[in-house]
Order: C-alpha cells, then structure tokens, then sequence
C-alpha cells in the first residue's frame, strides 16, 4: 500500500470515481470540490488530498488542509475528510494517512495539525488530545482535537533535521570530545554533516535539539533503526540515544528531551519498552538515562561497529513504557 497525493497523480479520474462511492456525504462533498475545481479555493492553497492506495483501490482518504470547517479560527493546520471504506475498517489503515500528516507537518515545523470531529474515541488511538468545543461555519458545535507534532517546553523544542542546519551541526558534532562519547567519529566538514542530515537523520523519530532562545540545533535524539547499535534487544525493541553540544553540557538539556521523547512515545505509540547503554567511560549519559526512568539491566556488551567502540564496555539499560 502505498500513500499518494491526489494533486501529484496522473491518475485523478480514477481516484475520482473512488472517491465518489464514498457512503459518507463529506466524502460527496470533497468529490464536488475537486470535481469543480474549487478545492483550493476552499480549504487554502496548499492543501493536499491524501490517498491509501492498493493498486487501483482506493483504502482511506483524508485531507491536509489549511482550513476546516471551523471559521473563524487561527487554528491551522487541518486533518479532514478522514475514511476508510467499510471493507477495510479494523485494520486501523487510517494510521498511514495519520503518519503522512505528521511527516508533512514535520517538514513544515508547525507545533500540532487539527481535526474537527463529533467522534469521541476514535482518533485517541492516533495520538490526538481533545483541545475544546467550537462551533462549525453552520454555528453547530464541533469537538477538536489536536495531534501535537513539534515537542517542547520553556527551554527547548524538538524539531527534525533541515539540510539548513549542516553549518551549525558540523560546528557543533566536529568537537572530538562529542561524537566518540556517543560512538560516532567528529565530522570532517559541513558537506559531511549535510550527509548525515540526508540519511542518518532523515527519519520520523530523530529530532533536532533546538534551543529556544537561539533558534540553533545543539543536538540530536531519537529512537529506532536510526541507531545502529549491538545492544541486546528484545523483539520490537528500539534504541534510544543522544547527543548534546559540548558548551551545554551538565545544564539538564538532554534530561529534558528524553523526557519529552519518551511522553511522546507513551502518547503516540504501542512500544512496550525502549533500550539504550552508554560506554562505562561516559557515566553522565547513564546519569540522564536514569533520572528518565531508565534502569540497568546488570548486562555489558562490546560494539566493535561504534567508533573507538572496541575494548570500551557498554552499560545496558532499558525502559519499561507499559
């Protein structure tokens, strides 16, 4: 299955008559809008129709819009017209759409995306959060939801990569007492970091560190295949790690984006448990790992794949998030 954009297909006419079997009087609506040419006009320019496809079938539809029928509001941006046709339901398909929303929100660094709904219990299981009433541009009340895209506090925000950010991460991860604390060798240069923002870190679940006051990234967290690493995990278990700049070392700053890490994977997420390890020559990661939650499992293992990693012992430890 693959997720497509209805704008960007050489294929309109299809996903319009697929559109168009919709049993759903919003599903008519949103057919009549790009029937007509009118879906710009509607619900901003920008906005895209985001289509679950298998094929030539049509799975699940929604919208990624930058209005809703909420107005006037200066909420934005919108997830709408979400469906799923009843031969499909069950398999939580609407999932993919809500994945697609967040990367494109992501790329967008917008703190959270919308939806305005009178369903209660449906979308909780996507990560959303009732925010409050409002009423519709027909004057009936509408429940909205939120579904919190950037993750921050007073000090920090944790945003993902820009290759506009190469100049300052290669400022910050060329310090050789950086990157071998964490098992990855000073970068080179900034065409170098710009490769690693282009692969390493062009995920879903690695993030910048940014500091508010700045606006400047000064490092870098997340959890996953991002993190290569030998450690013993368990089935469906991923890794978590991070990194810090040097200048902001022992101010709390990685304590604080693991614990916002970790409340968004407990919001967002089934994961059972994450693991991690530090060298035992780095206690101060452990010191952070510990003070989330994190608990020692009694285990060392040796990654000879991580940077100055042979002969250094790693400390295992892991998170229980049920």
């Amino acid at each position: 299955m693959d997720v497509i954009s209805f704008h960007n297909s050489a294929r309109q006419e299809l996903w319009l008559e697929e559109i168009k079997r919709s049993d759903w009087g919003a599903g008519a609506f949103l057919h009549e809008l790009l029937s007509s040419d009118t879906f710009f006009d509607a619900v901003g320019e920008g906005s895209k129709v985001l289509l679950l496809t298998d094929g030539d079938e049509l799975i699940s539809y929604c919208t990624y819009a930058r209005w809703d029928d909420i107005q006037p509001t200066e909420l934005s941006p919108w997830m709408g017209f979400i469906y799923t046709f009843p031969e499909h339901r069950g398999h939580r398909y609407a999932g993919r759409l809500f994945e697609e929303v967040e990367r494109l929100a992501q790329k967008e660094d917008v703190p959270a995306v919308y939806i305005s709904t009178n369903h209660v219990g449906l979308y909780e299981k996507y990560g959303c959060e009732f925010l409050t009433m409002m009423d519709d541009m027909d004057g009936n009340p509408s429940r909205v939801y939120v579904k919190k895209i950037l993750m921050q506090n007073e000090g920090i925000i944790l945003r993902h990569w820009h290759e506009s950010d190469a100049k300052v991460l290669f400022k910050y991860a060329s310090d050789p007492d950086v990157g071998p604390r964490a098992g990855w060798p000073p970068h080179k240069s900034v065409d170098e970091s710009l490769e690693i923002i282009r692969t390493v870190f062009n995920n879903h679940t690695t993030w910048a560190i940014v500091l508010k006051e700045t606006g400047e990234p000064i490092g870098a967290i997340g959890y996953g295949p991002s993190c290569d690493c030998n450690l013993p995990c368990r089935e469906d278990e991923p890794i978590a790690g991070y990194w810090i700049a040097k200048p902001y070392w022992n101010q709390g700053i990685c304590t604080e984006a693991l614990t916002m890490m970790i409340e968004h994977i407990r919001e967002t997420t089934d994961i059972p448990s994450l693991i991690s390890g530090h060298f035992i020559d780095n206690p101060a990661s452990g010191r952070v790992m510990e003070k989330c939650g994190f608990v020692a499992t009694g285990e060392t293992c040796i990654d000879e794949n991580q940077y100055q990693g042979k002969d250094r012992p790693i400390r295992v430890l892991r998170l229980s998030l049920k």
